[in-house]
């Protein structure tokens, strides 16, 4: 009967690690890691994602089947243990009247050390280390324990769930799976701190995830700040402007002072020696597009890109409040985005000591941004 016992408490020991382990796998698995191999065919992970789908139900089954094996383990397994140690402690010279506590005082606590060990840290930290190799493993197994003593655990998840609501917790049956910015950004430093992402990837991950809190305040190049061109302006005064100021492109003023649009040096300095004196021609003024003062970065990024332009007029109720480079926009998502002209004009203002003369002030135009 001894042999059954200790039989009856290893399988019990296992049982409880099989719940614990499969809990635990359940919880911490990434559904988003399981459904590719979902997808590709996998029966298993089909079934997995759908206890995880399902996790009310599934810690239910674990934790009934936990609760079983240990109500098991102290009726069981103690008193088995306990008759193994009374014989040595007979042997020992032990009084019989001290016999019985002795040995069951030493049973139960070996039994709580192999349960606690064996049938609770053990499978939880296995299961902890690869959550999602664990949870295609277990999950299956426990859902069909699930199935199996479905009526038990419905009766036991519908009052746990009850108790929740008393709390103002509304229950769920699937663990979240999605996170938010703050969440994404905390996983984006610890992963570099661990030198899983390199700085660089790092960076583009936090503009991506901060790129929506901005609007268009954040990057407005104001009136006042612009380096403009009149219509009337001909290549080679043009000419003049970029070797001062070095952008790429310049807003363009009409006769009475507002943006008629803007203008690319290379369309407008490629054009034969007899025309450097004439005024650029009307094809070479590009349109702005359209922008509301009230846009957030994203919406801004989408509008320029469906309509092919590098700068934006930005309105309000008052009319034209400044102009919006795409460079500065994608700056605020990818970090910094060099302009060869503006490049070469830094290297033009290099003193030969190697030091730097006053350039433009930042934001003074927008072609290089």
């Amino acid at each position: 009967m001894t042999v059954v016992s200790l039989l009856i408490l290893v399988a019990l020991l296992l049982g409880n690690a099989f719940f614990v382990a499969a809990e635990f796998a359940l919880v911490s698995a990434r559904a988003d890691q399981l459904e590719p191999r979902a997808e590709a065919g996998s029966a298993r992970a089909v079934r997995t994602l759908a206890a995880m789908r399902n996790v009310s139900q599934m810690m239910a089954g674990a934790q009934l089947g936990i609760t079983l094996c240990s109500l098991g383990l102290g009726a069981v397994g103690e008193p088995a243990v306990a008759h193994l140690i009374e014989v040595p402690l007979h042997a020992a010279g032990v009084p019989d009247e001290l016999l019985h506590p002795i040995s069951l005082v030493i049973a139960l606590s070996l039994v709580t050390v192999l349960h606690m060990v064996l049938g609770e840290m053990v499978p939880k930290n296995i299961t902890i280390a690869g959550p999602d190799r664990a949870a295609l493993v277990l999950g299956p197994p426990l859902a069909l324990v699930v199935r199996v003593l479905k009526p038990f655990i419905w009766f036991f998840n519908t009052l746990a769930n009850a108790f929740v609501r008393l709390f103002g917790v509304q229950p769920t049956d699937e663990v979240a799976a999605s996170f938010d910015a703050v969440q994404i950004r905390s996983m984006v430093n610890q992963s570099q701190q661990e030198g899983h992402l390199g700085s660089e990837v790092s960076g583009l991950a936090e503009g991506a995830l901060t790129f929506e809190q901005h609007d268009l305040d954040a990057v407005l190049l104001p009136l006042d700040q612009l380096v403009t061109v009149p219509r009337s302006t001909t290549p080679r005064q043009l000419e003049g402007v970029v070797a001062e100021h070095g952008y790429s492109r310049y807003p363009v003023r009409d006769d009475d002072g507002q943006l008629a649009g803007f203008v690319h040096v290379k369309d407008v300095l490629d054009v034969p020696a007899e025309r450097r004196d004439q005024p650029m021609p009307d094809r070479d003024v590009l349109p702005f597009v359209e922008l509301r003062s009230d846009q957030q970065l994203p919406e801004v990024l989408s509008t320029m890109r469906k309509a092919g332009a590098h700068l934006g007029r930005v309105v309000d109720d008052t009319g034209t409040r400044g102009i919006v480079a795409l460079e500065d926009v994608l700056e605020r998502l990818i970090g910094d985005v060099r302009d060869a002209a503006v490049e070469h004009r830094r290297a033009q203002q290099r003193r030969p000591d190697g030091s730097a003369r006053a350039a433009a002030p930042a934001g003074a135009g927008a072609g290089g941004r």
